[in-house]
């Protein structure tokens, strides 16, 4: 999540996906980051796959957004006793 290429690739076959199969969105699941990094990645690629949808849904002459959904857990261990 950390590299720039390969959230670009991720973003290109997510739009595939959508495109191939009719999807009207997507839904990330994603653990909690282990690092700021891995965190500012991901904000990254929130930014970018939503950036992509609206920019795919203009070009399809689409007036509904497609979904970006996500679930993003952070369990410690607190909450596991």
């Amino acid at each position: 999540m950390t590299d720039a290429t390969k959230r670009a690739t991720f973003v290109s076959s997510a739009l595939q996906l959508i495109e191939d199969y009719g999807f009207d969105g997507l839904d990330l699941d994603f653990e909690y980051p282990s690092s700021t990094a891995q965190g500012q990645g991901f904000a990254d690629l929130f930014t970018s796959l939503r950036s992509a949808l609206d920019t795919y849904a203009t070009g399809k002459g689409d007036t509904t957004p497609y979904l970006l959904t996500v679930c993003d857990l952070q369990f410690n261990s607190y909450l596991m006793a």
